[in-house]
């Protein structure tokens, strides 16, 4: 499977996957991104989406980004969050099928985890959103392929 940063030049097919996967929503498009990138600049938010070719098609898409918080100490700390919030759910082409999917969603979340280590994130942030066309099948794959990366919520804030 490829790892493909989201450029101007990837947007198009980022934008195609968006309208067709179950498990994507008008938050993972590139509008809201932008919307999102204006609403908080103070947290510097940049973008490491990226999308999930498997031979030559893009089977998913990540909507990552880096922000820097505010401490109490002075310095920021860096946080893989959106708009000072989570960062939406990977989403997958449709019927890739669950042992396809789950291996889609372990290459996503292994790079999330890389991605996170490199930049020095001290948190990663993910949801699910609840008007996702086909939620109860993504929540099930997210919250198994979550779990088995070792991404459990144990804050009390969740």
């Amino acid at each position: 499977m490829e790892l493909v940063s989201l450029t101007p030049t990837t947007e198009p097919e980022w934008e195609r996957l968006c309208a067709a996967s179950p498990g994507a929503w008008f938050w993972h498009t590139r509008a809201w991104r932008e919307y999102t990138v204006a609403y908080r600049p103070e947290l510097r938010t940049s973008s490491l989406a990226f999308l999930v070719r498997d031979g030559g098609e893009a089977v998913g898409l990540m909507p990552l980004s880096l922000e820097e918080w505010p401490t109490s100490g002075g310095g920021p700390e860096r946080q893989l969050t959106f708009g000072g919030s989570d960062c939406w759910a990977p989403a997958l082409a449709p019927a890739l099928g669950a042992r396809r999917g789950d291996a889609v969603l372990r290459r996503i979340l292994e790079h999330v985890r890389r991605l996170g280590e490199e930049a020095g994130a001290m948190r990663v942030a993910l949801r699910v959103s609840p008007l996702v066309p086909g939620l109860g099948d993504v929540l099930t794959a997210f919250l198994a392929a979550t779990t088995r990366a070792g991404f459990l919520d144990a804050s009390l804030a969740s």
